[in-house]
């Protein structure tokens, strides 16, 4: 997929930005606010589900579809089976990123407490907005059920990261673990408003097709030993989504 990529608008109707519940903590005379990106099919329950879990625990929270923002019908046959996910992610992380900016000026909130969520390709691009972003106003990202191949993870990790897989995930790759499993790099593409990661090395382009990524759990050990702050969280028994499939 080419062409430009739509940035953030808060006015957009796939746009919910919700404060906490009623009997909700006060966390702060503003509260913080979790952004929770969807996957490869766009908005869907998981995410509604997971904003009416933070705004219970006294969050705000902001979901989107990037998707939508493009163009793309909700459900599209396009976007479900035939959008590489290099071309999902470029969108995912465009509108995060405008989202990001859109909530530094959002006088609801804390700003200097954002935190992000993502679920499947939007954990892919969790991954990436924990190394673009300022850690004076992110405190933390969680990344669900990220797969390696796309634009690939960064090297380096900006604030702190959770990368949280089940045990049981193979969503897409047969017999393979997700957080095991290494993706050729012709299902890569380079993406230059990401931060610099292995996709600058790793991508569709003749001479690379025959490589392959690491494994997110390799990629978790090389930042671990250069001291970034990731963690891994194995979800017992879990699927795809491990916060609510387990």
């Amino acid at each position: 997929m080419t062409g430009a990529l739509a940035p953030f608008n808060p006015c957009h109707p796939s746009v919910s930005f919700e404060t906490p519940g009623l009997f909700a903590p006060k966390l702060g005379e503003k509260p913080p606010v979790m952004v929770i990106i969807h996957g490869g099919s766009g908005l869907e329950n998981y995410q509604t589900l997971t904003a009416k879990v933070w705004q219970k625990e006294g969050f705000s929270t902001l979901v989107f579809d990037a998707f939508q923002m493009n163009g793309l019908g909700p459900k599209s046959p396009l976007v479900r089976y035939r959008l590489a996910s290099s071309s999902k992610q470029k969108m995912i992380f465009t509108v995060t990123m405008g989202a990001y900016q859109w909530l530094l000026k959002n006088e609801q909130i804390n700003a200097s407490r954002i935190f992000f969520q993502g679920l499947s390709q939007g954990g892919h691009e969790a991954i990436n907005i924990a190394g673009a972003v300022d850690p004076s106003n992110v405190r933390g990202v969680i990344a669900e059920s990220a797969p390696p191949y796309g634009i690939g993870f960064p090297d380096h990790i900006k604030t702190p990261l959770v990368l949280t897989y089940g045990e049981r995930d193979k969503y897409g790759t047969e017999n393979e673990l997700m957080y095991k499993i290494k993706a050729p790099c012709r299902q890569g593409e380079v993406f230059s408003d990401a931060p610099t990661g292995y996709g600058q090395v790793c991508h569709r382009s003749p001479g690379l097709n025959d490589q392959r990524t690491p494994s997110p759990l390799e990629w978790l050990e090389k930042m671990k030993s250069a001291n970034e702050p990731v963690t891994l969280l194995l979800v017992k028994g879990g699927g795809h989504g491990p916060l609510f499939d387990n």
